[in-house]
């Protein structure tokens, strides 16, 4: 039995040398991604953390074990402020977050595309989102970072898989 255990110990053991020999690995190679890791927030992530209860700040910087940096593009904005008087409190918790407004130089307010063409150009940003639309665009396009809720919780899909 005592043999047993120690065999499970040196198979743990091994399994956490791998693991952090992969997150060195993708480390090295990557070089955009460090902390503080900058995060676009989607309109729809916005409103799930409101309908959830929950700070976005934390709740990313939970995600990714570090902290964050927090871009708003205008097109979020101005999604938030077509939608009227229900989704005042998503602009007021905006306000209230530390955060970095993107200044857009396009016509109109989709906010979809120009998140998508943003990441495109610049490699820089992971996406915290909960459009599964937006999502697949964005991993199928550019190979981004994604953040997504998992019930409660915020994972970072297409983080480790970049190597």
């Amino acid at each position: 039995m005592k043999y047993k255990k120690k065999e499970k110990e040196e198979l743990l053991e091994a399994d956490s040398s791998i693991e952090e020999k992969n997150i060195l690995k993708y480390t090295l190679v990557d070089n955009l991604h460090r902390p503080p890791y900058q995060v676009i927030l989607d309109t729809n992530f916005i409103n799930d953390c409101i309908r959830k209860k929950i700070e976005p700040v934390d709740v990313l910087m939970e995600a990714l074990n570090a902290n964050v940096d927090i871009y708003i593009t205008e097109c979020v904005f101005g999604e938030l402020e077509k939608l009227g008087r229900v989704f005042r409190i998503a602009l007021n918790m905006i306000k209230r977050i530390n955060h970095t407004r993107l200044i857009c130089d396009h016509k109109g307010t989709y906010a979809d595309n120009c998140l998508l063409n943003r990441v495109r150009m610049n490699k820089v940003f992971f996406v915290a989102t909960s459009d599964v639309n937006l999502k697949q665009r964005i991993t199928k396009k550019c190979g981004t970072p994604v953040l997504i809720f998992r019930g409660r919780k915020l994972v970072a899909e297409n983080f480790h898989s970049l190597v």
